[in-house]
């Protein structure tokens, strides 16, 4: 029989992602992801602690980390550090921004890096601290998806569209940063009917895509990943 495998990560849209998915059913069953424990919505700092206290009790872990601003091999070097693995940092073949690390107890933590995905249009949002509300935005430009959410889509896509663009020139016209993808998960709450906290928007966004039939599309790299990496700890893998 596989494995458990126990899913770790940093904030409440990485929480809903997960939850989601496996609600789903887009991820194994070996999947081990309980959202009653909250200490996984306590940012980086509290996770890599977590982590830590896991790899050290034996136990191997998938965990989801934003990239912020480092970029991969450096991200996967500074993951090691933090949580006391001194074998050399090595990849899942085939995976996408994964970074396995194995401890000397003979657990192994893969780590998914967050982000940097295609589909996000550059006059629309800065991308480069990579994280996963660059998900959330690219459901939102999702028309179909935008479509099938309910109090979002009072507001028509075209308009919704449109706003978002007006947005971004309105900041850098005042002579900010273009924003962030994060910045821009803001909006719904401003223009449409939407009043539910970030995690629910997660939620209705991706029941929106998979009523679509997109929700893997929109989903990947990060769903096809995070299946990958649970599957290989399942199977016993190290």
């Amino acid at each position: 029989m596989p494995e458990r495998v126990k899913i770790v990560c940093e904030g409440l849209h990485d929480d809903a992602f997960v939850a989601a998915l496996i609600r789903l059913q887009r991820l194994p069953e070996a999947a081990d992801f309980d959202r009653g424990d909250r200490r996984r919505t306590r940012g980086k700092d509290q996770v890599l602690k977590d982590m830590r206290a896991h790899l050290t009790s034996g136990i191997s872990v998938v965990a989801l980390l934003d990239y912020d601003a480092r970029s991969g091999a450096e991200f996967g070097t500074w993951v090691a550090g933090k949580v006391d693995t001194a074998a050399p940092v090595e990849t899942l073949e085939g995976v996408r921004d994964t970074f396995v690390l194995r401890h000397e107890t003979g657990a192994v933590a893969i780590v998914l890096g967050v982000g940097h995905i295609d589909g996000i249009p550059a006059e629309l949002a800065r991308t480069e601290g990579g994280n996963v509300d660059e998900y959330v935005l690219r459901m939102l430009l999702d028309e179909s998806t935008y479509a099938h959410a309910s109090e979002l889509n009072e507001l028509p896509y075209a308009t919704w569209r449109a706003k978002i663009v007006e947005t971004r020139e309105l900041i850098v016209r005042n002579g900010l940063l273009a924003p962030t993808a994060k910045q821009l998960c803001r909006l719904p709450h401003v223009l449409t009917a939407f009043q539910g906290a970030p995690p629910t928007l997660m939620d209705k966004l991706m029941n929106a895509a998979n009523e679509v039939s997109r929700l893997d599309e929109l989903t990947d790299p990060l769903r096809s990943s995070l299946v990958r990496a649970v599957e290989h700890l399942a199977r016993g893998g190290g």
